[in-house]
């Protein structure tokens, strides 16, 4: 006789019934409940700013996963970028700040920010925040990016930068000796390699 498989929410159920599940989950459930009341507190002053002008949201994320254009918040984004934010609110902001309309003071900001930064992983606030600079900039700031970009102390957030030089930077020589120049660069030769084939398409 064969058995029918159990599915995922039939095993859900069954887990459901064990008390070492069932209190394990109630305490994830506790846990994650009082990280966003906690969250709430620590924006409370920019959430209030925002609903001043109109943008009411429950958290600064809700500004990354929306479509709408809320140009009139990027000021007060900024002023909040330079404050002591815990990692995750902090990230928030930076990705708030990942638009296109965000302006040179932004860039300015996320730059600083990028500056101070150690860790460079792909999960880092470094490398969110070379990603952000790579969407704010602008051709005007080619020279900001290409400094950035061949900055090795910078390692491996650098790829999104790197990413935006070919639309950033308008000389093409200038353009293909920094990317020449990169290849030798191990950190960011992946970056390297992927841009180079972008612009081939």
């Amino acid at each position: 006789m064969t058995t029918k498989p159990i599915t995922a929410a039939e095993l859900l159920t069954k887990l459901r019934q064990n008390p070492d599940f069932a209190a394990r989950e109630k305490l994830r459930e506790e846990q994650s409940r009082r990280a966003e009341e906690d969250s709430q507190k620590e924006q409370r002053e920019l959430l209030t700013e925002l609903g001043n002008i109109g943008i009411h949201v429950n958290s600064v994320w809700d500004l990354v996963n929306t479509e709408k254009d809320y140009q009139d918040a990027v000021p007060i984004l900024v002023r909040h970028l330079r404050l002591p934010y815990s990692t995750t609110v902090k990230e928030g902001i930076v990705r708030a700040l990942t638009v296109d309309y965000a302006g040179s003071e932004a860039l300015r900001e996320l730059i600083k920010e990028f500056q101070l930064q150690n860790d460079d992983s792909e999960t880092s606030l470094k490398w969110v925040l070379g990603n952000a600079i790579a969407a704010v900039a602008k051709p005007s700031h080619a020279n900001t990016l290409i400094s950035l970009a061949t900055d090795p102390s910078h390692g491996k957030a650098r790829d999104m930068i790197i990413s935006a030089l070919p639309r950033v930077v308008s000389d093409k020589v200038q353009l293909d000796a920094v990317l020449r120049r990169l290849m030798s660069d191990e950190d960011v030769r992946e970056s390297v390699h992927r841009t180079l084939l972008e612009q081939k398409r």
